[in-house]
């Protein structure tokens, strides 16, 4: 997955200006009650790169961590700011585990509840 940025740094003739996905990994946190919204803590490790002018990707050597604990409560926190991005792609990954779930095991139909 290549993500292209807009700060950017360049050397001649490459201009590191893309964002390589190396691990994405989350944990929820296992709660009693039903009605106790989910606590999911996120991992985010990613490099950065740019093209040079042989089209051969120039890596970065620093592997870079994104980390949020509670990313429900930040997902809540921007969507009361008006910015939805964070909840609606925590909505798309649970949608996109259903699915997982559903194609590859032999569970039945999943669905996000």
């Amino acid at each position: 997955m290549a993500i292209e940025i807009t700060n950017v740094e360049s050397k001649p003739s490459v201009v590191y200006n893309r964002v390589l996905l190396n691990s994405l990994k989350i944990d929820q946190k296992p709660i009693l009650e039903d009605d106790t919204p989910a606590y999911y803590k996120l991992r985010i490790e990613y490099t950065v790169y740019g093209v040079d002018e042989n089209g051969q990707r120039q890596y970065k050597p620093k592997i870079n961590v994104i980390h949020l604990d509670d990313v429900g409560a930040h997902a809540m926190e921007k969507a009361m700011q008006g910015d939805l991005d964070l909840a609606q792609a925590m909505a798309a990954i649970e949608a996109a585990f259903a699915k997982i779930v559903e194609d590859q095991t032999s569970l039945g139909s999943a669905r996000v509840i």
